[in-house]
């Protein structure tokens, strides 16, 4: 499946590793309690630990996430901030 999907927002949180090995997602939460699943490639994810502080750029789109509804990130480009 893959949904479809047109608003691309910047989101800035903490992002963290959720759920058991092998079905881990990186979830960004924000300052306001949002939550996203970050959707990246692996050089990607190689380019920072969690957790950490980011400011992603990505296209927004509603598919599951452990059998429920939940909001994703494409992610296009991150920026870490230094706390």
């Amino acid at each position: 499946m893959h949904p479809v999907g047109s608003d691309v927002i910047t989101a800035e949180g903490i992002v963290t590793v959720r759920g058991n090995v092998p079905f881990t997602a990186v979830v960004l939460e924000t300052d306001d309690h949002n939550w996203y699943i970050l959707e990246m490639t692996q050089s990607m994810r190689d380019g920072f630990m969690t957790p950490a502080r980011l400011k992603v750029n990505g296209r927004l789109y509603l598919d599951d996430w452990r059998g429920r509804p939940f909001a994703h990130l494409e992610v296009h480009e991150f920026e870490q901030i230094l706390q």
